[in-house]
């Protein structure tokens, strides 16, 4: 009876560790655990996977702090390496989303065998969750996967009126001035 237990609890554990030990999947910076950003901040997260490994849904998120301008930098090395036969060894994608909305590839371009792409600029309010994501089989050399988030604080509304009123009557002032 004891020893019935005893090799019940062992297959219990070997399943248990069994899903941690398949994923050689590592991740960093925000990837790990939830972040939050301000205006004027940086963040940086990312995964390494090894030969032929599945990223899954590997995702992190970034909560702003205040009302800010998000610019996004992205990375994967390497990127679409050819393999015997012309085909690309990895399939890897990036993308983003906000608040749980509708989720935007984040386009990639190939560089010197790296593949990048960025996100100009997207706007954050207060407590906005940003969602980065990694998907896709990584390729026989395996791949690393990188996000940058760059952020800058909005300019308020009624320094933005200021600003182009102030603009405007320079114009008007110019204008008179030629006249």
């Amino acid at each position: 009876m004891a020893s019935n237990l005893i090799r019940a609890l062992t297959v219990a554990a070997a399943l248990a560790i069994a899903p941690l030990s398949a994923s050689t999947v590592t991740f960093s910076g925000f990837l790990n655990a939830p972040a939050s950003i301000g205006a004027d901040s940086f963040a940086q997260g990312g995964a390494i996977a090894t030969a032929d490994e599945d990223f899954g849904t590997t995702f992190g998120t970034l909560t702003a702090t205040e009302d800010l301008f998000a610019h996004i930098t992205a990375t994967i090395n390497p990127f679409l390496t050819a393999i015997s036969g012309g085909s690309f060894s990895n399939s890897i994608a990036l993308s983003y989303q906000v608040n749980s909305g509708a989720a935007f590839d984040i386009p990639l371009t190939q560089t010197n065998g790296t593949g990048s792409g960025a996100v100009p600029s997207i706007f954050l309010a207060e407590n906005d969750v940003l969602s980065l994501f990694i998907s896709g089989l990584a390729g026989r050399s395996g791949n690393d996967a990188n996000f940058n988030v760059v952020t800058v604080g909005s300019v308020p509304i009624p320094a933005g009126g200021a600003l182009l009123l102030t603009g405007l009557a320079g114009l008007i002032g110019m204008r008179r001035r030629r006249s």
